[in-house]
């Protein structure tokens, strides 16, 4: 073999077996991360979300920085 079919052999073995080592990395990165938040995870999923009106909000922070709402 000369020495470009060499090259493209080693480049294409390089570049499979990169995307090979690149899918396990995000494999364990992404179950990595569900293992170490899964108590955050569980949490979220099973309770309630609690919904703000903004308006309110609004009018209490202005109370707080001492402006007047116009609510």
């Amino acid at each position: 073999m000369t020495s470009k079919t060499v090259r493209k052999v080693i480049f294409g073995l390089h570049r499979y077996i990169g995307l090979g080592v690149g899918l396990i990395a995000l494999v364990v990165g992404l179950t990595g991360s569900l293992l170490v938040f899964h108590t955050e995870i569980s949490w979220n999923a099973h309770h309630k979300r609690v919904n703000f009106d903004i308006h309110k909000v609004a009018g209490a922070i202005a109370i707080i920085n001492g402006h007047k709402s116009e609510n």
